[in-house]
């Protein structure tokens, strides 16, 4: 049985890679926006075994999505997704990136999330994940940011079974 776990963007916070970010708070949902500037920040988010809980045993992970708004001008073109499963061997303390394939798909005001609206960019991994204590998954959302470009991101969604 699936279940759905939400997050905050607050508590799984991403580390953008460009542009000037504001927090906010509204409706009592806490939410980053990026000021319209012409940039592609990459936003990452980790997602450690610990934040899944283990109430039904160990979850292995199905799919992720950020919900996501546009605002002031379309972004240039559809957001991207990579998944990365990052692993620490015990012996060495080495950690070794291991790419997972996954399929992306968008909901909302049009079918690729570039049009001025609101969204869900979802990735669903090929293979479920089930996470040791050593690994976490992280998550790299590309967004094409036009010069007048306002994104608001809103929550994150995680799927596991």
């Amino acid at each position: 049985m699936a279940r759905i776990k939400y997050f905050s963007i607050q508590e799984l916070a991403p580390n953008p890679s460009l542009g000037t970010w504001t927090e906010s708070v509204a409706s009592n949902i806490v939410q980053l926006a990026k000021v319209a500037q012409s940039q592609s920040p990459v936003l990452t988010f980790s997602i450690p075994r610990d934040k899944l809980g283990t109430a039904w045993g160990d979850p292995k992970i199905v799919s992720m999505s950020v919900q996501y708004a546009v605002a002031t001008a379309a972004l240039s073109s559809a957001p991207s997704l990579v998944f990365n499963a990052l692993s620490m061997a015990e012996d060495t303390r080495v950690v070794s990136r291991t790419a997972k394939a996954d399929t992306t798909t968008f909901s909302g005001t049009d079918t690729v999330g570039t049009a001025v609206g609101t969204y869900a960019v979802k990735g669903a991994l090929d293979q479920p994940l089930e996470l040791l204590d050593t690994e976490s998954l992280t998550a790299e959302f590309t967004f094409p940011c036009a010069a007048t470009t306002v994104l608001t991101l809103r929550g994150v969604l995680v799927e596991v079974a």
